[in-house]
């Protein structure tokens, strides 16, 4: 797990003020390696803060891109934080493939295969990728 300071770090290279609820949020990111929604994070942490707050720092979060939207085959929003320092900053960030576990329903970030890895023929303009995987994730398969 990501120290304190790793916290407030990240979101000052964000350019996001380190507030408790954003700290925590963030928290909760650092110990999570797939993608959550926003009722995910409700759930952990409605003793201390209400879920419009909660809203409000994912969609700066997202707004500042530290996080990205992921939408699930179901419709679902959740929200991913690879968390990487490669991790692209602009309108790019959550353009990479996603793979879902049909197990545990998860959703990962996959940043190895990225929109720069696919090449469409010249007469396609590329503007913007959505790729999920299904499939058995590392922790069902062992």
């Amino acid at each position: 797990m990501e120290h304190f300071s790793d916290v407030n770090e990240t979101l000052k290279r964000h350019q996001i003020r380190p507030t408790k609820i954003r700290r925590e949020i963030l928290k909760l990111f650092f110990k999570t390696d797939f993608a959550l929604s926003h009722a995910d994070i409700v759930n952990e942490l409605s003793d201390n803060f209400d879920r419009v707050t909660i809203y409000r720092a994912l969609k700066l979060f997202a707004d500042h891109g530290l996080i990205h939207k992921v939408i699930d085959d179901s419709g679902g929003a959740k929200f991913a934080c690879p968390l990487s320092e490669s991790q692209p900053t602009d309108e790019t960030c959550g353009e990479h493939l996603h793979f879902k576990c049909i197990n545990c329903g998860h959703i990962y970030c996959l940043n190895e295969i990225d929109r720069n890895d696919l090449v469409l023929p010249k007469e396609y303009k590329f503007l913007s990728l959505t790729l999920t995987a299904k499939g058995i994730c590392k922790a069902c398969n062992s």
